[in-house]
This record gives structure tokens, C-alpha cells and sequence, in this order.
């Protein structure tokens, strides 16, 4: 199995490969050569476990599956036909029921064009005909990826009528590494900002959002005041 990312979300592919002898093997070129293992949703993280996947030998390897929606998932999968099996599922307490909630993702135009992606969770139960508050949080530093993955941070937010927003920013690492050092580092810098704002303009001018709070880090380092002698 072969984990990675593919429009900014990670997956996991198995690739067919043949014995070559002397304990090495031969990728197969061919259309089918990678096969992405299947998900629920749209909205989703999903790894592999490397250290549960030690065994080289063994029938099956370990991934963990969550969402916004879903609580981790760990699951053990055939390579040769992507069944699963079901092995833990993370316990979450307060009356938690993954039906009550609906996630989806979004794109907005950056200034200059570019695509930029959002996540977005709320209670599927929530009126978006009216005017509605979002939580938008933002990171874009460092080439850390953002994944939309489950937490119980964001559920009072949606709870108590939000919607919940996480954006993927240039500065992050979302869209491979020249989505930081190309296209959000030093002289690009300016792009995680206007990145941001894009996104939250987006739900300001849609009649069924009101942006409400925006929480945004982008990692900048504070100047350090010189030493004077008096």
C-alpha cells in the first residue's frame, strides 16, 4: 500500500507489483497500477498505520479513517481486493451521534485566481436559509497540513447553531510542498493572507452566512527590540 495526497486530501493506493527474486519487486506499468482504497466521503482523512503495518508478509494492512463526522476509524484492508474490516472505532462521549452532523467542501477564488479549499461541518439539522454564524480557522505556516480529521473541539460550534470552517491556505502543505515554499513563503507570504480573507469574504456575501468570529494563525515572527546602553 502507498499513502499520499491527491487534491489536498490524503489516500491510499495499492500498487500491483510482481516478484522479482533476490527479495525485490517489480512495479507492473500499466493503467490499473494504482488503485485508490474507497471512502465514504468527500470530507475525509485517511492513513496508513505504519507501525501496525510491520509484518510484510501479512494478508492485510492497517489504515485509520475519520472525518469531521466520523470519529477514527481503524481498519484492516485486503490489497488485492480493498475489503475491510472493521477493527476500533474511537469512543466519544457527551451523546455524540455522527448522524446529527453533515460535512461538505468548498472552493473559493484567490485574488490571483487560484482554488482554494474549505471544510465545512455543521448539525444537519441547522436552518441554512436564514443567516447563520461561522467559526473559520486558518493556519498556512510551515508546510503543515491542515486534514479534516475528526476532533470534539469544533462540536460545541455546531451545537450551538455554527458552522464550522477549516480552511487550506497557501503556506500549508495541503497541495505539496510548493504550496509552502513556492506559493506561501517569504516574498509569497502575502498569499496565506489574502488566501484567508478570500475564504471568509466567501461566506459574507452568501445570503445564507453571516461570518460571525474568524481565528486565523499565521506564525509571525515578532522583531526582537535592540538593547540600548543608558
Amino acid at each position: 500500500a502507498l499513502g499520499g495526497r491527491q487534491d489536498g486530501l490524503t489516500k491510499i493506493w495499492t500498487v500491483a507489483a510482481v516478484d522479482a527474486g533476490n527479495g525485490s519487486f517489480k512495479f507492473e506499468k500499466r493503467a490499473d497500477m494504482l488503485k485508490a482504497v474507497p471512502v465514504p466521503e468527500q470530507v475525509y482523512s485517511h492513513e496508513l498505520v505504519s507501525k501496525q503495518n510491520c509484518d510484510y508478509e501479512a494478508a492485510t494492512f492497517r489504515a485509520v479513517y475519520s472525518s469531521f463526522t466520523t470519529p477514527s476509524t481503524w481498519i484492516d484492508y485486503c490489497p488485492f481486493t480493498h475489503a475491510s474490516k472493521q477493527i476500533k472505532v474511537r469512543e466519544v462521549g457527551g451523546g455524540f451521534d455522527s448522524k446529527n452532523y453533515v460535512c461538505e467542501r468548498r472552493f473559493a477564488k484567490a485574488p490571483a485566481g487560484t482554488d482554494i479549499a474549505m471544510s465545512l461541518v455543521s448539525r444537519k439539522d441547522l436552518d441554512m436559509s436564514k443567516p447563520t454564524p461561522a467559526m473559520i480557522y486558518g493556519y498556512g505556516s510551515y508546510g503543515i497540513c491542515m486534514d479534516p480529521s475528526f476532533a470534539i473541539s469544533y462540536l460545541p460550534y455546531c451545537d450551538r447553531g455554527m458552522v464550522y470552517v477549516m480552511t487550506h491556505i497557501r503556506g500549508g502543505g495541503e497541495n505539496g510542498r510548493s504550496w509552502y515554499e513556492v506559493q506561501g513563503k517569504y516574498l509569497t507570504k502575502r498569499n496565506t493572507f489574502s488566501d484567508f480573507i478570500a475564504l471568509s469574504l466567501i461566506h459574507i456575501s452568501e445570503p445564507t452566512r453571516l461570518l460571525s468570529i474568524s481565528y486565523a494563525v499565521f506564525c509571525l515572527k515578532k522583531k526582537k527590540k535592540k538593547k540600548t546602553m543608558s
